[in-house]
């Protein structure tokens, strides 16, 4: 019934893709950048081999204008989306929740901590332009599609906080609360969502499992300051432990996990070590991003990554080709993305051709033919205090660690909020009670005193797919008019086989983050007794292979009419597909269940790798 009901949506909404797909790309990209999403990219790249130049795309965009049925394109695409959701959920295979149900029952509460873009945000209050309701999802549902069709430009200002990380005068966009706010993020586009239906099937419940939303556009010390979330999440946890009588394991995602870290060391400052000792049995970590991924530093640089890159052609004719601006603009308005920022010196960062920040080989050549034709126009575009800027930036390649000196040049005042709230040392800080080092696992040692509590890291290994590292950059004289604001743009246009679009993404990883920050401070700083781990708390390593392509096999799906694959598959272990791997979820439940009384059902899960971690980046003892 799913099916017919999914096969009738689809030729309804075929109709009215013309339209939709531009407000999909256009969230796509801020989706994409940061949670890494590679069906909208690929779309993208599908929809240009149809447009061949600017023309056709303002033909294009001329007719969706002017197309009447605009009204109707986002009521249709919900309902698509739903039922594809549908489908997915009455087709799914067999859970591993249903087979450990007999073996294995809730023992450990859980508190989960999503990661950056995957939970929900409303409105409180907004301006004019927005014609919202009260409490609209503006933010991961399908009412943010139609807020972004109504308004592209006024919904992006909502989201955006001020250059201070503020709320905007007039507007208040809040965390929306509870399972909801995570589990599903579109109609049937699931994140937390089997994470929960598998512990519910081993006897979880909302006594035993709870989950905290928070504004990820906050860094996390003005998350406590306005928002109280650290001491929430404290009292939430003594709740969990008088309730369940049982030791508390904190579940943490991506960015979550660099909250999670904030969250161990504010407590231990606020209430002593020994606070932890009584109420956190283990830390769970998937897919954590521990020391922060490249991609962070060139969404501050000109608001690019993989993933925008295809779609901006399209979507800045969209926004009359100020979006790239828009979002360099949203981009750094956000103070939780520098949580993401590289750290590390290059002793943990491979210092290899094109990864960090690079320029071409004849850049002076480059900038002086730039300069002499600008001299000769009555533009006069590049001052000499720009022109100044891009020679110096321009005159080294710049490793990951030192990706962020580019930033200091272009974007100083930016730098310095940064710094103010962010330390990004290599150094063990002796000082636990400055939370400025409170997300940076070099500086802060882990807090936990008590040898039975564990850390668990447990992250996918795509090795078929790269993880982007480094980025190429020119200056940006395909939009002149921004040259002020981004006056460096990806080259991709270059011919080097090395690199797709100016981006060099042949590392290891999850395809969003790179195994160096997946797995250097578990096999590393935490293993063992070390200066950051002084208590010895046994860390538990385990990749998980990804052995299937969301893309291709979505795109079979719809060919065929058939729903029962939206998202990747029960072996897809890339960055927010590993949420639904059932390796993932069987091992989830062996960490926090316990044996049934009579059931011999129990195993202690062991270090697993696939990936070249335990030769690269483990740091061989003595």
């Amino acid at each position: 019934m799913a099916r017919e009901k999914g096969s009738s949506s689809v030729k309804s909404a075929m109709q009215t893709m013309g339209i939709v797909s531009l407000v999909v790309l256009v969230l796509a990209i801020v989706i994409s950048t940061l949670m890494v999403k590679k069906v909208p990219n690929k779309i993208a790249k599908s929809m240009a081999e149809h447009m061949e130049d600017d023309e056709d795309i303002r033909a294009f965009m001329d007719k969706m204008r002017s197309d009447e049925r605009m009204k109707d394109a986002v009521d249709q695409f919900e309902t698509f989306v739903r039922d594809l959701g549908e489908g997915y959920s009455n087709d799914e295979v067999r859970r591993p929740g249903q087979d450990l149900k007999g073996t294995r029952t809730a023992s450990m509460p859980v508190i989960v901590l999503p990661g950056i873009t995957s939970s929900m945000l409303e409105i409180w209050e907004g301006r004019d332009c927005s014609s919202y309701s009260f409490r609209e999802k503006y933010w991961g549902s399908a009412q943010c599609a139609r807020a972004a069709l109504r308004n592209l430009t006024c919904w992006l200002e909502h989201l955006s906080l001020t250059p201070e990380w503020t709320d905007p005068e007039g507007v208040k966009i809040r965390a929306t609360e509870g399972y909801n706010s995570m589990d599903y993020l579109m109609p049937g586009y699931v994140v937390w969502g089997k994470v929960f239906e598998n512990l519910a099937d081993v006897g979880y419940d909302s006594r035993s499992l709870k989950v905290f939303s928070y504004d990820w556009r906050l860094s996390a010390t003005t998350l406590e300051q306005e928002d109280g979330v650290f001491s929430r999440i404290m009292h939430e946890i003594e709740f969990l432990h008088r309730r369940n009588k049982e030791r508390v394991a904190i579940l943490a995602h991506s960015m979550g996990s660099n909250m999670a870290f904030y969250f161990l060391n504010w407590v231990a400052n606020e209430r002593g070590p020994e606070w932890l000792e009584k109420y956190v049995g283990a830390w769970v970590n998937i897919a954590g991003a521990h020391l922060g991924v490249p991609k962070a530093v060139s969404c501050g640089v000109s608001a690019e990554t993989r993933d925008t890159v295809d779609i901006g052609r399209i979507a800045q004719q969209f926004t009359g080709g100020k979006l790239n601006n828009k979002l360099l603009a949203f981009f750094r308005s956000l103070g939780s993305v520098p949580t993401m920022f590289p750290k590390g010196d290059n002793s943990v960062w491979p210092d290899k051709e094109y990864y960090g920040l690079t320029f071409p080989i004849d850049i002076k050549k480059r900038l002086a033919e730039l300069f002499s034709a600008d001299d000769a126009s009555e533009s006069k575009t590049y001052s000499p205090q720009l022109r100044a800027q891009l020679e110096k930036i321009s005159s080294k390649n710049y490793t990951v660690p030192e990706m962020l000196s580019v930033l200091d040049e272009l974007a100083p005042d930016y730098m310095n909020r940064v710094r103010s709230l962010f330390s990004l040392g290599t150094k063990l800080n002796p000082d636990n009670s400055d939370p400025r080092t409170w997300t940076n696992p070099f500086e802060k040692a882990l807090p936990f005193t008590d040898k039975t509590q564990k850390i668990y890291c447990l992250y996918g290994y795509s090795p078929d797919e790269g993880t982007e590292r480094g980025y190429h950059y020119v200056p940006n004289t395909k939009t002149p008019e921004y040259f002020t604001e981004i006056p460096l743009i990806l080259d991709t246009d270059t011919p080097d086989k090395r690199l797709t679009r100016g981006i060099a993404y042949d590392g290891e990883g999850d395809a969003t983050v790179p195994l160096e920050s997946l797995a250097y401070p578990c096999i590393n700083l935490w293993n063992g007794t070390t200066p950051q781990n002084p208590a010895g708390i046994r860390t538990v390593t385990r990749e998980y292979l990804h052995e299937t392509d969301v893309f291709e096999e979505t795109v079979e799906s719809i060919k065929n009419l058939d729903f029962g694959l939206p998202r990747g598959g029960p072996k897809a272990s890339t960055h927010t597909e590993i949420l639904g791997n059932h390796e993932v979820l069987t091992d989830l439940i062996m960490i926090l269940t316990k044996p049934v009384p009579g059931s011999s059902d129990s195993k202690e899960l062991d270090d697993r790798f696939y990936s070249s971690a335990l030769e690269t980046i483990r740091i061989k003892k003595d």
